[in-house]
């Protein structure tokens, strides 16, 4: 058998991909190696890693009351996520949302 390639994030502004293992919070990669993401709280609060999600919904965790809380109060632009809550599955396109 062939083992499963890893997913990938690409940020469509930049087009850096990044390979990850499944089950990857976006935070925890991006905090570990050099992405185009940019981070503060890191608890879902400020708004800061707000991301659209470009394509690759389906390959995140679903999003929860608080997270989407926050997303409403920085941007109203549809598929929009933070980035601190982002568990990745599968290959995601991202690009920073309106703010």
């Amino acid at each position: 058998l062939c083992p499963r390639p890893m997913p990938t994030i690409t940020f469509s502004k930049t087009g850096d991909t990044f390979e990850v293992p499944s089950g990857t919070v976006l935070l925890d990669y991006a905090q570990a190696n050099e992405t185009p993401q940019a981070f503060g709280c890191t608890v879902g609060s400020c708004g800061t890693c707000c991301v659209v999600v470009e394509a690759g919904a389906e390959n995140l965790n679903p999003s929860d009351d608080e997270e989407m809380e926050t997303v409403e109060m920085c941007t109203s632009e549809a598929n929009a996520r933070l980035g601190c809550k982002m568990v990745i599955s599968g290959d995601v396109t991202l690009r920073p949302a309106d703010v």
